[in-house]
């Protein structure tokens, strides 16, 4: 055989290879007719290893001048009497003398640069101290001589390396584990053929991954799983493990996986669809255009037009920072798009930067895994996301989908009638500034572009920096936000964050609001100021919910509290946080961030 080599991928098989004349092309020998064809069967045998009867076996047929008989493997079928056979089209005039065959066989391409091509999925299902036998990769050659069948043997080209799981609970299942070597370790890797010998050679460098991905159906409790590559896994550079309740990332070397030292630890909710569809219907509702098929998963369909949704349930208390989907390894599918959307209240709005080219390429290259980390400025305490499907009609199947999410803070939610930044609606609102008893009222205020609770380049506001030796003028200062309309009975839930430093503790720190009428006037008695002013018409600092008792020098913390509208208000005044007796103390300050004002009912 005169052919240099051929290209196969992990576990699928998609050939590329030099293809011979087709149909239509001039026969340089004939001169210029195009080549006589006919359909014949050829038969072969395997000897020693006997795979399952299920039709997975490719065969690539050769003529006697090296020349490939088609451009694709072609898929053959058992026969009664345990041999296999595939027909082809070939030229009457050359002779078939070889055949190349490949196990486990699932897709055949179109050749391309005169190499031989097969897909890794990226994935692999390990059995109980074992590797995935439908990820071993078997190749033979034979030669068709006098006898009727040519006979093949076929060998191993993938060696499993074992890994083991240190300083997880006992009672965490654990769902997947992804390895990430400093190698490739999947992907395309070239089949080298000397004779009748058959090797796995090295991984092509436009066409593999660093990544490799364990997955476990329903989950697992031994510690220990098998990989295959091709030359083995020379030891691995970092993991992520995948519980049903955390999801754990870390360095690594050799084969052993401490989780117990993990430089990431999150906490997460990992959904599996294969077994069974009970309580998971609110990830499909019926406008998502997408099914739960037990035994196989989330089918996602959609196109432009009508892109496929799975839906993710929100969580009581906690916010979701990272979606992490698993698809099953047997998708095939054209290149095409999936991202997360976030509902806003009226419409569905993509979350930016999570955008993903999905296709059997791309999942080859990053183990398998399709993981939506959401920007800072999009993770939202009452956001309610979606996963989009479009520009492709085939189908993705999702087996695993793990939720990773964290303590509820007072990020933006897009429900808030109060604009998300600082840019308009705010203004400095306190004492006037008095020169002759040194009071410079704008140099305390600013929007500070340094300090933000949430990285989303929109700053926070600062309070702070105050100097005036006169205490007679006893100063406040604020930030004020424009009218807000409202309607009579509603009830808004109101929170944000905070942070002090070297606030005193006799300072007042809290938010105000008032209520005002449609004549533009304020309404009273719908607050207690619980020391005698019955016409009270705004929040003071007894009658506030939201008021720092903290003081000194804190990191963030969240301020909550609910209120209903009075009877007789169009819009919420005067919405401000106040600061109240710092006199002389240039080197306290307050930053407030991620302020919201969302209707409950």
């Amino acid at each position: 055989m005169n052919w240099k080599y051929l290209i196969l991928s992990l576990p699928v098989i998609l050939p590329v290879w030099s293809c011979s004349p087709g149909e239509g092309t001039a026969d340089t020998e004939s001169g210029g007719d195009s080549p006589k064809t006919e359909v014949k069967e050829f038969t072969f045998r395997l000897d020693g290893v006997s795979p399952s009867s299920d039709g997975r076996i490719g065969a690539v047929l050769v003529y006697s001048d090296g020349e490939t008989v088609s451009d694709e493997a072609l898929p053959a079928e058992k026969t009664v009497d345990g041999s296999f056979a595939v027909s082809v089209e070939s030229d009457t005039e050359k002779t078939v003398g070889d055949i190349v065959c490949l196990w486990p066989y699932r897709l055949a391409l179109d050749c391309s640069d005169g190499i031989f091509r097969h897909r890794v999925a990226g994935m692999q299902y390990p059995m109980p101290a074992s590797y995935d036998v439908e990820a071993m990769i078997y190749a033979g050659t034979g030669h068709f001589g006098t006898a009727s069948a040519a006979g093949v043997s076929l060998t191993e080209l993938l060696e499993p390396e074992t890994f083991t799981i240190y300083g997880a609970d006992a009672s965490e299942k654990v769902y997947w584990v992804t390895v990430v070597s400093d190698d490739a370790i999947a992907g395309d890797i070239g089949l080298k053929i000397d004779g009748d010998a058959v090797a796995a050679g090295g991984f092509c460098e436009e066409g593999s991954g660093c990544s490799l991905t364990a997955a476990f159906v329903s989950g697992t409790d031994s510690r220990e799983f098998s990989l295959l590559s091709a030359g083995g896994i020379d030891g691995i550079a970092g993991y992520t493990v995948v519980t049903g309740y955390r999801i754990y990332e870390g360095a690594a070397s050799g084969t052993e996986i401490d989780i117990a030292s993990a430089e990431n630890v999150c906490e997460a909710l990992t959904y599996d669809f294969t077994s069974s569809s009970d309580g998971l219907e609110s990830f499909v509702p019926e406008e998502s255009g997408s099914e739960i098929v037990e035994g196989r998963g989330i089918r996602v369909r959609g196109d432009l037009v009508n892109p496929g949704t799975v839906y993710v349930p929100t969580i009581e208390g906690r916010q979701i920072t990272r979606i992490i989907c698993l698809p099953d390894r047997d998708t095939d599918c054209e290149p095409h798009l999936m991202w997360v959307e976030a509902y806003n209240g009226e419409t569905w709005d993509k979350v930016i930067g999570t955008d993903k080219l999905v296709s059997s390429a791309t999942l080859a290259k990053s183990g398998g895994v399709l993981d939506f980390v959401f920007p800072k400025e999009s993770v939202s305490a009452k956001g309610v996301y979606r996963i989009a499907k479009a520009t492709c009609v085939d189908d993705v199947w999702i087996t695993d989908i793990a939720v990773a999410h964290e303590e509820e803070t007072c990020s933006h939610d897009p429900r808030s009638i109060l604009a998300d930044g600082y840019s308009s609606g705010w203004t400095r609102c306190g004492t006037s500034s008095n020169e002759e008893k040194g009071y410079d009222a704008e140099a305390c205020h600013a929007v500070d572009m340094e300090v933000s609770h949430v990285d989303d380049g929109s700053g926070s506001l600062r309070i702070g920096g105050v100097q005036c030796e006169d205490k007679t003028l006893k100063p406040w200062q604020g930030w004020r936000y424009k009218d807000m309309p409202v309607n009579p009975g509603e009830t808004y839930e109101i929170y944000f964050c905070i942070k002090t430093e070297n606030v005193p503790s006799g300072a007042n720190i809290f938010l105000s609001l008032g209520f005002k009428d449609n004549k533009n006037q304020w309404l009273t008695g719908w607050v207690d100021w619980k020391d005698g002013f019955e016409t009270a018409n705004s929040l003071n600092v007894n009658s506030s919910q939201w008021v720092d008792t903290v003081k000194g020098t804190h990191d963030w913390m969240k301020l909550k509290g609910q209120i209903t509208v009075p009877e007789g208000a169009v819009k919420m005044s005067y919405f401000q946080i106040q600061v109240q007796n710092f006199f002389n103390n240039p080197e306290a300050y307050v930053w407030v961030d991620d302020f919201n004002v969302v209707k409950i009912n």
